[in-house]
């Protein structure tokens, strides 16, 4: 049975985590609401800069003949790419954000165990997860932080990143308030279009294609690279806010039955108090002859 101290420790402990996770879920919100409608709206806009993009691509694969180049396998590309492929996890630097940056992690190293994809982490928390179940496995990490920027690092990732002909990024996506789903997508230099049958819209290229190209494949990789760690930060502070009301509903049940266990504690004291002060007016009622 707890004394009356343990008991009191143990409620102190529980209001202060419970001022804790009250705090964390209020500044999530608050960074949530500052992101939200500039990432759903940004959605639209990079989906369709990308498709643009792949389109015209293919447009140019078309006009100057590669088709032979695509057969054998290699991606239409102004850059200098080192024909591998690459798996980039964005995850977290700690943790406090539900079971969303676990169920991504999850998705990534299943694709990296298959041996076909070179591991990348970007995120302190999921290196932690990646050295536990792979320790051996090479890998290259970014220590990027989960707030705010860092434009030298962000070069630094992105010019690790887009030497690669064909990159995997694994990061969570805000859906709703309650949902965030582990999502995959590739980014490759590689046409999607059947441009051998299917229907290509033509383009006018002024003033050099190639010119054209090159900067468009860079800017089109900087921008789902920036989208992509704003998505990911995006649900990771909804599920946070998940996160954290769902353990404030643990420790309110807690602290009410720790305040029940006070209050029989209380009352136990008093009963001992009551008893006492009755055997010691019994004790003088003898001795008086009453």
């Amino acid at each position: 049975m707890a004394s009356r101290k343990h008991i009191q420790k143990q409620l102190q402990g529980l209001q202060t985590m419970q001022v804790l996770t009250q705090t964390y879920a209020e500044i999530a919100a608050l960074r949530m609401k500052k992101i939200r409608e500039s990432v759903v709206i940004s959605r639209g806009y990079y989906s369709g800069i990308f498709e643009i993009f792949q389109e015209v691509l293919a447009s140019y694969v078309q006009k100057a003949r590669l088709l032979a180049k695509k057969k054998r396998g290699g991606g239409v590309t102004f850059l200098s790419h080192n024909g591998r492929s690459v798996a980039v996890l964005f995850s977290s630097q700690v943790g406090l954000y539900g079971d969303i940056v676990n169920r991504t992690f999850d998705l990534f190293i299943e694709e990296v165990k298959k041996g076909n994809l070179e591991a990348t982490i970007i995120g302190r928390y999921g290196m932690a997860l990646f050295s536990e179940a792979l320790p051996n496995h090479p890998v290259t990490f970014f220590d990027f932080p989960d707030e705010g920027t860092n434009d030298e690092l962000f070069a630094q990732i992105a010019r690790h990143l887009v030497q690669y002909e064909s990159i995997e990024l694994f990061y969570p996506k805000f859906k709703n308030l309650v949902t965030q789903d582990p999502v995959q997508q590739k980014v490759s230099s590689e046409p999607p279009l059947d441009i051998e049958g299917g229907t290509v819209i033509k383009y006018i290229f002024e003033p050099d294609l190639d010119g054209l190209l090159v900067f468009f494949e860079t800017e089109v990789f900087k921008s789902v690279f920036e989208q992509t760690i704003q998505e990911s930060r995006l649900a990771k502070h909804a599920a946070r806010i998940v996160a954290m009301e769902s353990a404030r509903e643990h420790i309110q049940k807690s602290l009410d039955k720790t305040l029940i266990e006070r209050t029989r504690a209380l009352h136990r004291i008093q009963n001992k108090k009551q008893l006492s002060a009755f055997a010691g007016l019994q004790g003088f009622q003898e001795r008086s002859g009453y």
